[in-house]
């Protein structure tokens, strides 16, 4: 029996320029193919995640389109919920919980309600983390209105004592074990989404650059001293429809099959009299 090494076959036959991922050759996605007595390192799971995610993003994108599917208006906050009169909080607006897809094929789920910041753009964390040595930078005069946008962010949560490596010596480091989904709220000066999805005809074309993270919520126009004089959720929002659902009416192949019941004649109207004529 005869072994041919060939560049895809052998140990040593071309697999040395192979990219470690999910995205193989031309951005063909690739998943490791396990065997017994192999070495499997963090990087060939990391691969086999990555190639999961990966088609769930091309999935969503290319078959779902992005945009917010439910939820996630963007309101003002009162500084007194029991005293309407004392007004809304100024520079500040809140983003209710909702669900969305980013271009990217990324989802998003925004679980509790978010305060933004409206002053220099600042963006917000999905967990709340902040620096805790910073305070935020203020833009006290921001030029037309402002939109406040979402994109996906990943988070390292969960930290544990690593093993040492070696002869053990030096201090013991803490790894992150697990990624926590999250999101980061902003705010930007324009939007950029003035596609009509109504204008569309023939042949879809093939784009497989995505246009930014970003999905526009809301287009907030403010006062000189911070007042929220405008929330506009329609202007620069893409609203994504999911697939609807129905009740089921019956079909051919219930058993046993309905029986429809036979239409009965109408009866034929009765003819009109008429009236003698008066002298």
């Amino acid at each position: 029996m005869t072994m041919t090494t060939g560049t895809r076959s052998g140990c040593c036959g071309g697999c040395a320029d192979t990219p470690v991922g999910a995205t193989g050759r031309g951005g063909v996605l690739e998943r490791p193919r396990y065997f017994p007595r192999q070495l499997i390192t963090p990087d060939d799971l990391t691969a086999e995640a990555d190639y999961f995610r990966e088609r769930l993003r091309r999935h969503n994108r290319f078959l779902h389109g992005w945009g917010v599917v439910s939820g996630a208006l963007v309101c003002v906050i009162p500084e007194d919920p029991a005293k309407p009169e004392a007004g809304n909080r100024k520079w500040t607006v809140r983003v209710q919980p909702g669900y969305l897809l980013t271009p990217p094929g990324d989802e998003v789920w925004i679980g509790t309600a978010q305060d933004v910041t409206l002053r220099g753009g600042v963006v917000s964390a999905a967990d709340g983390t902040t620096d805790p040595w910073c305070v935020e930078v203020f833009d006290d005069d921001p030029e037309g209105p402002l939109h406040v946008a979402v994109r996906y962010e990943q988070f390292q949560v969960r930290p544990v004592l690593a093993q040492p490596g070696g002869c053990g010596c030096g201090s013991q480091q803490c790894e992150y074990s697990r990624y926590q989904d999250g999101f980061v709220l902003g705010v930007l000066s324009g939007c950029d989404d003035v596609e009509d999805p109504a204008g569309r005809a023939g042949n879809p074309p093939y784009d497989p650059a995505a246009p930014g993270p970003w999905v526009v919520l809301a287009e907030v126009t403010l006062a000189p001293d911070g007042t929220v004089e405008k929330i506009d959720n329609c202007v620069c929002r893409r609203i994504l429809e999911p697939g609807t659902w129905r009740r089921c009416d019956g079909t051919d192949q219930d058993w046993p099959p309905e029986e429809k019941a036979e239409e009965k004649p109408k009866a034929a109207a009765p003819p009109r009299r008429r009236r003698a004529p008066t002298t």
